[in-house]
């Protein structure tokens, strides 16, 4: 995110699309802001972009053949990658109808249409923003478009709602307040609760390594269940919701003694 800020926003006409070719060859998903440099009518920071991108994966590709070829082969048409795409976290239209369907593999004909509607309102609120020369509003219209069609867009990706949250309120003529809209999206999603076990395990979340409680908002929680009806509730990864056993503690495994209990990414 910040590379593909400084380069759109900072960076001078001469240097623009490094960053962003950087990024894409981190990430891949920052190369859908190619398409902001064309929608600005700079085809020359496009094509740097793209050249940077092609560059240094060549030269990953050098460097370890087979984990390139892995990697742009097989992996991104596999969701099992990353869990499955049904997740509660992933927040992108692929993942609503995947819970909605209540399957880790949505169909390409119920998934490909939402995704390119998606990317186009996107498109064209960014050149409707760039039209009336409004380059932050730009950005912040092709990101959420390209989030909510990206197959996997985790809470973290998500952060573009805060420039995005800046941005309408500015818009809106509200520029001292500009500064506080950032807590204010965020500061619901930090109201947190300790969180309940993994649905399909029953074992707690694997994350802090120390066995502290995690901690998930219980916004962050409601909003997850988007599009995971009733009926399949619990279902999804092919577990179902029990009542915790009576000397169960809320907080963690009932044997608080237990070495497992305090590593909980210990399978024994």
């Amino acid at each position: 995110m910040g590379l593909v800020v400084v380069d759109l926003l900072a960076l001078p006409t001469r240097g623009r699309g490094v960053l962003i070719g950087l990024a894409a060859a981190v990430k891949v998903v920052p190369g859908v802001f190619v398409l902001l440099l064309l929608i600005r009518g700079e085809r020359a920071a496009a094509a740097r972009a793209l050249g940077v991108a092609a560059l240094l994966t060549g030269l990953t590709a050098l460097v370890d053949r087979d984990a390139s070829a892995l990697y742009f082969g097989r992996l991104p048409w596999d969701p099992v990658r990353v869990g499955g795409v049904t997740y509660p976290d992933n927040q992108s239209l692929v993942g609503v109808l995947a819970r909605i369907l209540a399957t880790n593999t949505p169909p390409t004909w119920a998934t490909l249409p939402v995704q390119v509607l998606a990317l186009a309102l996107g498109s064209v609120a960014a050149r409707r923003a760039q039209a009336a020369q409004d380059h932050v509003g730009a950005l912040v219209c092709l990101a959420l478009g390209a989030l909510l069609a990206s197959p996997v867009s985790w809470s973290h990706h998500w952060v573009w709602v805060v420039p995005a949250g800046m941005w309408l309120w500015v818009r809106a003529q509200h520029a001292l307040t500009a500064a506080l809209v950032a807590p204010a999206l965020v500061g619901p999603l930090t109201l947190a609760e300790a969180v309940h076990p993994w649905p399909w395990t029953g074992m707690p979340w694997p994350w802090p390594p120390w066995g502290q409680p995690r901690l998930r908002p219980p916004a962050a929680r409601r909003l997850g269940g988007v599009g995971r009806p009733a009926a399949v509730r619990g279902r999804i990864g092919g577990g179902r919701h029990t009542r915790p056993s009576p000397g169960a503690s809320r907080r963690g495994p009932a044997a608080r003694g237990n070495p497992a209990g305090r590593r909980p990414w210990c399978a024994g």
